[in-house]
């Protein structure tokens, strides 16, 4: 049985983010040195404006493991690997969309943690 994943409206990202709340979503399916990964972007409030960061998961799913929380991500190797990408941006709600464009993000697509498995899933 399949559940629905709620997306969360345009005009509710940021009031949802500056309760605390973080939100997620698809990016791309990549590879990294040759392992499949499963990349999404966290989105959440900071001192200085919003974050947004790019988790690369290693694809390590299947029909059973499907928790995307729990696959082993690349981003603490990434300080290893700099010069290949810049894995997050801080600043204003323009200057973190902006940066966001790069794996073709929509505002509307942003959702709640607990949904992200339900995407991966609905992927595979």
């Amino acid at each position: 049985m399949k559940t629905e994943v709620s997306y969360i409206k345009k005009d509710k990202i940021r009031t949802y983010l500056k309760l605390g709340k973080k939100l997620v979503q698809f990016a791309k399916w990549d590879r990294f040195f040759g392992r499949p990964t499963f990349d999404w972007i966290q989105l959440e409030a900071c001192k200085d404006g919003f974050r947004a960061t790019l988790m690369r998961s290693l694809d390590e799913g299947n029909a059973v493991f499907n928790d995307v929380y729990a696959f082993h991500t690349l981003n603490e190797e990434w300080s290893t690997y700099d010069e290949l990408e810049n894995p997050f941006c801080i600043g204003s709600w323009e200057e973190v969309w902006n940066w966001m464009q790069q794996y073709n993000i929509e505002v509307g697509q942003f959702v709640k943690p607990e949904d992200l498995s339900r995407i991966y899933q609905s992927y595979k």
